[in-house]
């Protein structure tokens, strides 16, 4: 399931690349957190971008070492199985969090990259 993982990698950093953007200053905070800023977010907003954006990116990182790709390619290591678990959990809580938004505009954009990137996660590390 190698090119499944590069799919997900790359989808995720195409994730990571909307939350440095977000980071600095886009207009797109009804896409994001809620959709409680229509455009630009404030500072605790954009430090949360960035934190969004390291996250999104180590797991990127793990979803490919799952299959011995990647920059973390120790497959036998416990850490790379906890890690992808953590990653399968907390897109799980991606989807239900953005189907639950109450901006329409994230519900509507993240909602099914989150769930697709749920179900293709899933696909390459079982």
């Amino acid at each position: 399931m190698d090119a499944v993982a590069y799919v997900v990698a790359a989808a995720m950093l195409g994730v990571a690349a909307f939350h440095v953007v977000v980071a600095g200053g886009a207009p797109l905070g009804r896409f994001t957190q809620g959709g409680r800023h229509e455009t630009a977010l404030p500072r605790a907003g954009r430090i949360v971008a960035v934190v969004s954006a390291g996250l999104v990116l180590l797991m990127a990182v793990v979803v490919l070492a799952r299959v011995d790709r990647g920059p973390a390619t120790v497959r036998d290591a416990d850490w790379i199985d906890w890690a992808w678990w953590a990653t399968v959990a907390y897109l799980t809580v991606g989807v239900v969090a953005n189907a639950a938004s109450r901006s329409r505009s994230e519900r509507l954009l993240w909602t099914p990259i989150v769930a697709a990137l749920l179900v293709l996660t899933l696909m390459s590390g079982l």
